[in-house]
C-alpha cells in the first residue's frame, strides 16, 4: 500500500533532479546485475525505494521510510541474497526485478500516476511470490 502510494505521488510530484536520481540508481543496478554483484544490487534496490519515498513529497511516507529504512534495507538485502543462493534462476530474477523497477521509473518520468501505481503493484506482487513475504 505504501509503495503504491509513493509511486503514484512520485509520478505526480517528482522534480527533474529526482527523476535523474532514479535514472542513476537504475544504471548502477544494471551494472551490479551484469557483474553479479549482489551487495550493490541490493543497495540500489533499497536506494530506489528510499528515493521513491522522497520523490513522493508526502510527509507521512517520508517519515514512514525514515523510521523503517534500516529494516527495509535489511529485508531487501536478505531477500536478494536468498534469491541468489543456490538458485539457477537468480540472474533471470534479478533481470525481472530490474525490468520492474524500470517500469516504475518510466511511469514516473512520463508523469503517469496510474501506470506508476500499477507497476509498483506488479513489482510488490512479484517479490511477494518470489520470496514468500
Amino acid at each position: 500500500m505504501f509503495e503504491c502510494a509513493a509511486a503514484r505521488f512520485a509520478a505526480q510530484r517528482s522534480s527533474p533532479r529526482e527523476v535523474e536520481r532514479f535514472a542513476t540508481i537504475l544504471e548502477r543496478m544494471r551494472d551490479a546485475i551484469a557483474r553479479a554483484d549482489v551487495d550493490v544490487e541490493a543497495a540500489m534496490d533499497s536506494e530506489f525505494h528510499t528515493a521513491l519515498a522522497a520523490a513522493s513529497h508526502n510527509r507521512v511516507l517520508d517519515q514512514f521510510y525514515a523510521s523503517m529504512i534500516g529494516m527495509l534495507r535489511e529485508h531487501i538485502a536478505s531477500n536478494t541474497y536468498e534469491a541468489t543462493a543456490n538458485n539457477a534462476n537468480a540472474a533471470l530474477q534479478s533481470r525481472d526485478r530490474l525490468i520492474q523497477h524500470e517500469a516504475i521509473f518510466f511511469a514516473i518520468r512520463e508523469r503517469n500516476p496510474d501506470a506508476a501505481q500499477q507497476a509498483m503493484y506488479a513489482h510488490i506482487d512479484y517479490v511477494g511470490r518470489q520470496f514468500n513475504v
